[in-house]
């Protein structure tokens, strides 16, 4: 590392040149959870009180983010672990820089108000009436390797339908389209929210819900969004990174202290869902905000083992996870900002 910046260093950039960067998400519309927090720290301020100004990119899935992170059409990334590993394992030089959500999205946390699962399903066409009956289906999809791709990867061994050629994948469109694309028989079932789920209360009765949150959970599955950037960004501009994650983490405690502001913002951002929802969506959220960079090479460690045993990425990468997780900026951010218990 005598090529990059020490962490003390970093620290000693009192003035940072206004920088303009990218920063690219794997979903749109932005999710109503810790998920937020890149979006809403821009859109707040908090990336530019750091000295950034940010051009958000919503993506289509993890796989297209990432995408476009390689590609040069952006400069960060909030994906989920998943096809980072998977990248890295092909040799790409990535870099996780920070860490959101960790674990099995589908069960419920210790201080989890909500019963496991709660704010997901998988929702199919009236004509299937169990799970077994996906055997050959049409599955929607955003893309393969995105979340609500790897979540029923698992779910689906579970039920003794192999992932790869016991049914049809149909990638592309918004969650509310893949919905809709269910009640009008363009495929047979989707992975969703209760969020989405929220926009179709006039039509309820046009699909049915064929597994629950619960169910979902049971069948395993993890999840772990990271905020990555290219080996050569962090080589070249240490201190744009550093920006990043201390925007993150600052906005990360405002909105975990502060629901109010959490709420004004999505409501801002997510109008179609309304401000009563947005309320209760941050009660589920009670606890698990990202308040000092969650990020630790050993849970990544673990992640990947069980991503690869799970069958969601084909092999580990041959490179030591500490060469791909780079600690010193949340380090460098916590050593400034102090450690939340």
């Amino acid at each position: 590392m005598s090529d990059l910046l020490s962490q003390d260093a970093i620290l000693s950039e009192t003035v940072l040149k206004a920088r303009t960067i990218r920063f690219a998400d794997r979903v749109k519309p932005m999710t109503l959870n810790m998920g937020s927090v890149p979006a809403l720290a821009s859109d707040l301020g908090f990336m530019s009180k750091e000295g950034l100004s940010v051009k958000f990119v919503e993506c289509d899935g993890s796989p297209q983010a990432l995408a476009a992170l390689e590609g040069g059409g952006a400069d960060l990334a909030q994906v989920n672990i998943s096809p980072v590993v998977a990248e890295v394992a092909r040799g790409a030089k990535l870099k996780v820089v920070w860490g959101n959500v960790h674990g099995n999205p589908l069960k419920a946390q210790p201080t989890s108000p909500g019963p496991p699962g709660g704010g997901v399903m998988l929702v199919s066409s009236l004509s299937l009436s169990s799970v077994d009956q996906l055997k050959g289906k049409r599955i929607g999809i955003s893309q393969k390797g995105a979340t609500n791709h790897l979540a029923l990867v698992p779910f689906l061994r579970k039920h003794g339908i192999d992932p790869e050629t016991g049914v049809r994948w149909v990638e592309g469109g918004t969650p509310i389209e893949r919905v809709n694309k269910v009640i009008d028989g363009g495929i047979d079932a989707t992975w969703t929210t209760s969020q989405t789920l929220a926009l179709f209360e006039g039509k309820r009765n046009a699909f049915k819900i064929l597994a629950s949150g619960k169910e979902l959970a049971e069948g395993g599955g993890i999840a772990y969004l990271v905020v990555v950037a290219r080996a050569e960004l962090v080589e070249a501009e240490p201190q744009t990174v550093l920006a990043a994650v201390k925007a993150l983490v600052r906005a990360s405690r405002e909105f975990s202290e502060h629901p109010e502001v959490w709420v004004a913002a999505a409501a801002k951002r997510r109008p179609e869902v309304g401000r009563e929802a947005i309320t209760k969506l941050w009660e589920q959220t009670r606890g698990h905000w990202p308040v000092n960079g969650r990020l630790d090479p050993e849970v990544v460690e673990d992640t990947v083992a069980v991503l690869v045993k799970a069958g969601e990425v084909r092999a580990k990468p041959s490179v030591p996870v500490r060469n791909w997780v780079e600690m010193r900026f949340v380090d460098a951010a916590l050593k400034e900002l102090g450690k939340r218990p």
